[in-house]
């Protein structure tokens, strides 16, 4: 099988929702209507058609209900420290999920499994079978920049298997082994400003969907050529601003650029 991989050496991420300031770009990130959609709106945010936005509202915790038809959620621009267990229940139809810009540091294990978040085709009434994940043209979105993010282990984003794409820039994750191992459709992976230094045969070797990867300003010195061949749709690779050793065992980097 050959593998097609551009390296992009480029200091921007895969996401410019990444840069931009949750203040600047809630209007760009959701579609807003005219109309107030149910009574279930937190009093704190603002609901539209099928979006909650609950952005730089200085929230410390979830609300415990959202309108059951929401589809796109701005939690982005708070004081979250925490993603507790059961915090998720009431995103029950979301496939756009926005985390970014608060003080996450803890993520519980589990959090997103057995609720509905993030789900294909959840908030779809038809007689007729949902597609495969990887037929399916919904993009399912979560993005947890710029937060505090220290530890993830392979139970954190559980019950996430249909998630497309992950902006996980900006924060403080040291290790990825096992930690993308639920994220099996994943097409775009945003890592980079991360502190990672070292990914071994492990840490990205079940993202076998993934076609866009961006590791820029990780703190990485090496790169094995098995790291990438583990991810067989890699197309863009983007790894600029690290200190990389410039020794025979990245020759195979070098044939590339």
């Amino acid at each position: 099988m050959v593998v097609v991989v551009v390296v992009v050496v480029v200091v921007t991420t895969i996401s410019s929702s990444s840069s931009s300031s949750p203040s600047s770009s809630s209007s760009s990130f959701f579609s807003s209507s005219s109309s107030i959609f149910d009574d279930n709106c937190p009093r704190v945010c603002s609901c539209f058609a099928a979006t909650v936005d609950c952005s730089n509202r200085q929230m410390t915790e979830l609300p415990r209900d959202l309108p059951r038809v929401a589809t796109r959620v701005n939690f982005a621009g708070n004081q979250l420290i925490v993603l507790a267990s059961g915090s998720m229940t009431s995103l029950r139809n979301v496939v756009s999920l926005d985390l970014r810009r608060n003080e996450l540091e803890v993520v519980a294990d589990g959090v997103f499994e057995g609720c509905p978040i993030l789900q294909v085709n959840a908030h779809f009434t038809t007689t007729l079978p949902p597609l495969p994940p990887s037929t399916n043209p919904i993009k399912q979105i979560l993005d947890m920049s710029h937060n505090n993010l220290t530890n993830l282990n392979e139970f954190t984003f559980r019950g996430l298997e249909t998630l497309t794409d992950f902006n996980l820039s900006n924060n403080l994750v040291g290790k990825m082994d096992g930690v993308f191992s639920s994220l099996v459709e994943l097409s775009r992976l945003d890592i980079s400003q991360n502190r990672i230094r070292v990914l071994t045969q492990f840490s990205l070797r079940d993202l076998v969907n993934l076609r866009e990867l961006d590791m820029s300003e990780t703190n990485l010195k090496y790169l094995s050529l098995n790291v990438v061949e583990s991810m067989p749709n890699l197309f863009h690779l983007k790894i600029s601003s690290n200190d990389w050793y410039c020794n025979s065992s990245m020759l195979w980097l070098k044939a590339w650029l």
